[in-house]
Formats: structure tokens, C-alpha cells, sequence
């Protein structure tokens, strides 16, 4: 059975709550704890568990009659809230001495549930946190496995209310947050190894050549993420469990740096065209704004709120007047789930033939409840009826969903047409694979086609640009003066020329550089096998393409044959290739071995062999197999892929369709959810 994060969190949450046995239960969150828990739960199943709900900021009675959980984060706000209700000095009932009064908490009992204290961040705040906890609140609990942010069910991240995680891991100017955020990375993926009991062997990307302090950044990760979770290990003697039957599962830390040109190559999945089709803002009341509203009665009839994955759509009523329905994007809609990785076009299909379906279905049952013949009766009829009313409810909800999605396709479908993606794409993934087009044959005179597709009136400035930037990644380069230029030809004004002279400046940062000095200067930046060190930390090698971890497919649509790196590296990964060992490194030499003997091969089923005593591989064989039957399958095992500086939803895809291939359970993780126009306005 394949990991459902978003199932394994809503179980933990309802857990924690359900362990206080009591009939009048009243939850109190924080900012932080309530965003979390919101973004897994919805209030109305909450409060079929608890009987009220309150943020502890709010104003609240003192309700002696109620058992309090307080779920809360560690942060000195939170924690001088909670003391307060802890010690309330409340009014005497004694009536010969009404100025007397006496200490009691708010509710009943509390119940305290908080997350961990952050000891790397801020000392002297960790330390009076701490102290306070330790004095003054009893009976409280940590909680291991809440600050992960999940929008998808194989899908983790954190500080998913911004992109701005490119800018703090690359941009120089922002230096002083890098170790804040690792440790808060940190702090989300031991909570994701607690949450699914799993004590992962750790590989992470290690390039060999790099013109960047930054490139260092997922050995960072992963060595502090090796430290904290042995750390919790030797603190947690049940972890993990001895019920896991799981082979020991992968953790591979890497980061944007490794896959540039993913973020700017188009995806045609259907959740990534919505993503892409509609506006992506910050906004947590995207649809309060009136300017939006007015908008999507007079021009469209759909808008997606893509910050909190709501749909407004208008629908016409029976009595012809016009209301605006929503829905939410996510796991509770079976049609989102069956068509959300597959292409637009097959998305469609699936789509409309549900549509077909429906229709069908609607009009197979006469108005008076009588065959096709004229036949029937007055008991047919009312058998008809109430057959009709016990499934109205179900058969209502599956037409509005259908309706939802045929207007999102035809809104995709309308933008991907208006703006000829398809034919723009076809190019942009002939540049990827090195001039070769889908039937692997070379594009000639490939720089005078890209001219001519830059001169076409039909495709935006934004993808113009992409395939600027695509094409000067494959030539390894080109001059400032041809940049200019080029965007010239496009008819950039002066200073949107100076904003994106300043972009292609800065991929230096994400250590790929294409700018080069002169026409003679050559620069292999990303993943040369050679090592010809200047000096500078950049590997020169005239003579040598540049190696490129991402694949190119020629089997599925032409605009669509690019696959992301993570893809490769995941099938290399598990087929031990020796190609990933010079630029992917164990935190630990002595997990080497285990990788070896354990994870080789795919077809192979073997225990798994490390150095830990507590290693539930190194119990006998008999004991997992033999008592459970021959017809016993251990569970999937779990690979795990971070990248930080954040992923897109081709590489979700991609990741989702690996899973089935391999039959593995892969999750992958970032900080935030980007696409080519968030990464390029980062950039």
C-alpha cells in the first residue's frame, strides 16, 4: 500500500485528541498549530471529535465543565498564553470576603500537546521556553510529527505560505538565514521519519565541480539531518518500531541546483497546466478581492485560487440566473485524483468520457418511470423514485465535479491554444535533448529555427524569454552582447532588457553559468567528470560535453519527452549505478555496504544489513516470514527525495509515475511549490 501523508497526519492529529478521555472536549491552537492542523483537517470533522474550537489568542470564558488540548507551537507567545490559563486568579465564591480570590486553570484539566523547542535557533529563547515548560507546565507531551506541511498525499514541505526559499538559499545577500532555515528543514524531515517509522539511509547530492559557496548546501542538510535523527534514535529506544516489515528505506537530499532547466521547460500535466493557467499569489483572500470577482462574472467562469486550491466557478440555474459554486482541489476529489498526472489531452479525454457517461446515465431513466416501450406502472415508478432519491445526493455531487473539470479543461485547453504552447514546447524540448527531435534525428540549422520561433507574434514574451534562457543553457553559453539582443528581437523595452540581463547574471548563483566571457571561452559548469581545477572551483574541459542528469523520452508527445533529473536519479539510485557515486555521497561510508547488499538490485528481496543493533532486519528470517504465510508481501519500501529551493509539479508526476513503475512508495519534499514564472522572478 502506498504512504498517505496527508492520511498518516489526519490519523495522528485525531489520535492525539481522542487519547484524552472525556465527553466535552474544547481545543485550543495557535496561529501556527491551527494552520497546520487546517491544512489536514477541516473544522466541521474536528468538531465531530472535540465540542469547540478556539485560537488561544482569542478571548475565552473560564469553562470549568470541559477537559482542555492545548496544541500548540513553542513559541514564547504561545507559551505565555498557556500559563496564563494555567494560572488564573479567579474570584472567590466565599460571600463574607468578596476581594479573596484563588488559582485554578481555565478548564477542567489541560492537556498540553507542543511542539518541540528549537535549541539551534535563538539560546537564550530555547532556554526560558524550556524553563518554562519544565516548572510550571505538567503532564505535557511533545509533539514529534505535526510541522509538516502536506498539499499532496506523497507530498511534504514546509513553509509553503511563500516562495521565497531560492532567495534564501542562493541569494548572497540573504546568508544569515540559511541556518535558520536548514534547521527548520531539519526539524520537518525527522518529523517525517517519526510519522511514517522509518530510520532511512541518507545519500545527498555532492557536486564536484561548483562555482558556488552554495552547492554545499545539501551535504549541510543531510549531515545535520544524520546528527538530529541518531540523536532522537538513542533518545527513543521504540524508535523505529519492531513492527515495521519494511526493507530499510532511502533518504536522498538534493537541491535546485542539481535540475535547472526543469523550471523552465513546459509541463503539460494536468494539475501543472491549472497551476501555470491561473494566477499564483499569496493571497489567503484571493477571492474577497471585488476586482477578482468582477472579473470572473464578466470575463470567464471559472478562477482557481491557487494559494488555498479553491475553484469559484458560475453555474447557470434552472430559473436561469447565474451563482457562483466552489470546491476545494484536493485529495477528496476522485476526478483530480485519477487525471491530475496525466497529460492535458489525456486528461481531457478521461474527462469528457465521464461527461458522456453522466449524460447517459441521466437520460436512460423516463420522465414517467416506464421502459423504453411505454411500459410500466405506478409501482415501477415509485420504486424508480426512491431508488433515485437515496442516490440524488451522490449522483449531484459527480455532475458538479464533472462540470468543474470540463470548465478547467476548456480553460487550460483555451490558454494552452492562445498561446500555441504546444508548438513552443516541441522546441524547447528539441533544445533539452541537444537539437535531436522526437524521432532522434538532428535539427538542422537549429540556431536560424530558433530565430524564427523567437519571431513568432503568437507566443508571449514570458516563453520567448524561457527559450532564450533554454537555449543559451544549450550551448553551454553565450555573450552578454547576444543576450541583449536577443531580447531586442523580442521587443523588451530598456528596462525590462536590464531586469532580465540581470536574471541570466544570476544562475551563476545557482551554479550553472551561461553567460560567457567571449566567443572563444568554453565552460562546462554542471556535473563535468572531469577535474581540472583552476583554482577557482570551476573544472574546465574544452574538449568534453557537459553531462546532464535529466532524460528525454521519445515514446509520449513530442512536447512533452523531457523528464526532470530526479527521475533518473531515483531509477539509478535503486539500480546501485556507479555513475551517481561520484557526485551522490553517503553521510555515513559504513551505509555503503547496506546500499550494496540491500538496494542493488530491484528483484531482489533481501534483509537489510547495517551497523545498527537495533536493526529489525537482523532478526532471524523465520520470524517475518514464516508466521505470516507464504502469500505474505512486506510493504512497499519508501524512498524519499528533498530538494530544496523547491519542485514543481512535473517532478510530482514524475515522481508519482516512478513509484508504479519501480513499485516503490516514493515521497518527495520540498520548501515550497514553484513554477517557471515563480523560479524566473526569483531568479
Amino acid at each position: 500500500m502506498v504512504t498517505n501523508l496527508i492520511h498518516l497526519q489526519r490519523n495522528y492529529i485525531l489520535n492525539l485528541i481522542n487519547s484524552v478521555q472525556s465527553n466535552l472536549k474544547y481545543l485550543i491552537l495557535d496561529d501556527k498549530t491551527q494552520f497546520l492542523i487546517y491544512s489536514i483537517l477541516d473544522k466541521q470533522t474536528l468538531l465531530k471529535n472535540v465540542t469547540a474550537i478556539s485560537n488561544i489568542s482569542e478571548k475565552r470564558d473560564v469553562r470549568r465543565e470541559f477537559d482542555g488540548i492545548y496544541i500548540l507551537d513553542s513559541n514564547l507567545y504561545s507559551i505565555n498564553c498557556l500559563l496564563i490559563d494555567l494560572n488564573l486568579s479567579l474570584p472567590s465564591n466565599n460571600p463574607n470576603n468578596i476581594d479573596q480570590t484563588y488559582k485554578s486553570t481555565r478548564y477542567k484539566t489541560s492537556n498540553i500537546f507542543l511542539l518541540p523547542v528549537n535549541n539551534n535557533i535563538h539560546p537564550k529563547l530555547a532556554s526560558e521556553l524550556n524553563a518554562k515548560i519544565n516548572n510550571d507546565i505538567r503532564n505535557n507531551q511533545m509533539i514529534k510529527s505535526l510541522n509538516i506541511m502536506t498539499n499532496h498525499n506523497a507530498l511534504n514541505s514546509i513553509n509553503n505560505i511563500n516562495n521565497c526559499s531560492l532567495q534564501i538559499f542562493y541569494n548572497k545577500n540573504y546568508l544569515a538565514l540559511v541556518n535558520y532555515q536548514i534547521i527548520q528543514i531539519v526539524q520537518s524531515l525527522i518529523n517525517l521519519c517519526i510519522l511514517t517509522d522509518e530510520y532511512p539511509i541518507i545519500k545527498y547530492y555532492n557536486p564536484k565541480n561548483s562555482i558556488t559557496k552554495s552547492s554545499i548546501l545539501s551535504k549541510k542538510i543531510a549531515e545535520l539531518f544524520q546528527s538530529s535523527l541518531d540523536d532522537y534514535a538513542r533518545n527513543n529506544t521504540k524508535f523505529p518500531s519492531q513492527q515495521n516489515q519494511r526493507q530499510r528505506s532511502i533518504f536522498l537530499i538534493c537541491d535546485r541546483t542539481l535540475d535547472v532547466i526543469t523550471n523552465l521547460i513546459s509541463s503539460f500535466t494536468y494539475q501543472s497546466m491549472i497551476y501555470d493557467t491561473f494566477t499564483v499569489t499569496n493571497d489567503s483572500n484571493y477571492f474577497d478581492n471585488n476586482e477578482v470577482n468582477s472579473n470572473l462574472i464578466s470575463n470567464q467562469n471559472i478562477d482557481v485560487d491557487i494559494y488555498n486550491q479553491i475553484v469559484k466557478y458560475l453555474v447557470v440555474n434552472v430559473n436561469h440566473t447565474r451563482e457562483f459554486k466552489y470546491a476545494k482541489l484536493n485529495e477528496e476529489d476522485p476526478i483530480l485524483n485519477e487525471v491530475r498526472h496525466e497529460h492535458v489531452l489525456k486528461a481531457g479525454e478521461i474527462i469528457n468520457n465521464k461527461n458522456q457517461e453522466m449524460k447517459a446515465h441521466s437520460g436512460s431513466n423516463d420522465a414517467d418511470g416506464g421502459d423504453r416501450h411505454g411500459n410500466g406502472g405506478y409501482n415501477s415508478s415509485i420504486d424508480q423514485v426512491r431508488n433515485q432519491l437515496v442516490h440524488m445526493d451522490e449522483f449531484d455531487n459527480q455532475r458538479r465535479l464533472i462540470y468543474l473539470h470540463n470548465e478547467l479543461f476548456d480553460k487550460v485547453l483555451k490558454t494552452m491554444n492562445n498561446l500555441k504552447l504546444n508548438k513552443i514546447a516541441d522546441f524547447e524540448n528539441t533544445l533539452a535533448a541537444n537539437g535531436y527531435d522526437i524521432d532522434n534525428e538532428k535539427f538542422d540549422d537549429l540556431s536560424d529555427n530558433f530565430i524564427l520561433e523567437l519571431s513568432q507574434s503568437d507566443y508571449s514574451k514570458f516563453d520567448k524569454i524561457k527559450l532564450i534562457l533554454i537555449y543559451s543553457i544549450y550551448r553551454n553559453g553565450i555573450i552578454l552582447k547576444d543576450f541583449e539582443k536577443l531580447f531586442k528581437f523580442i521587443n523588451l523595452n530598456n528596462q525590462e532588457v536590464d531586469e532580465f540581463l540581470r536574471l541570466v547574471r544570476n544562475f551563476e548563483n545557482l551554479n550553472i553559468k551561461i553567460i560567457k566571457e567571449d566567443l572563444n571561452s568554453h565552460h562546462y559548469h554542471h556535473n563535468n567528470d572531469n577535474n581540472n581545477d583552476n583554482g577557482s572551483g570551476i573544472n574546465f574541459n574544452p574538449n568534453e560535453k557537459k553531462s546532464q542528469y535529466y532524460l528525454i523520452d521519445n515514446t509520449g508527445y513530442s512536447s512533452s519527452r523531457f523528464k526532470p533529473a530526479v527521475e533518473n536519479i531515483v531509477n539509478c539510485l535503486l539500480n546501485n549505478n556507479e555513475a551517481l557515486s561520484k557526485e551522490f555521497s553517503f553521510v555515513k561510508q559504513l551505509e555503503m555496504s547496506a546500499m550494496n547488499n540491500d538496494f542493488g538490485n530491484l528483484n531482489l528481496n533481501v534483509n537489510n544489513s547495517t551497523t545498527s543493533l537495533r536493526n529489525k532486519n537482523l532478526r532471524p528470517k523465520w520470524k517475518s516470514s514464516t508466521s505470516m504465510g507464504s502469500s505474505f508481501q512486506l510493504p512497499k519500501q519508501r524512498i524519499f527525495v528533498y530538494v530544496a529551493g523547491g519542485i514543481n509539479y512535473e517532478e510530482i508526476s514524475s515522481m508519482y509515475k516512478m513509484g508504479k513503475i519501480l513499485d516503490k512508495d516514493i515521497i518527495l519534499g520540498s520548501e515550497n511549490l514553484i513554477n517557471s514564472k515563480i523560479f524566473m522572478n526569483n531568479v
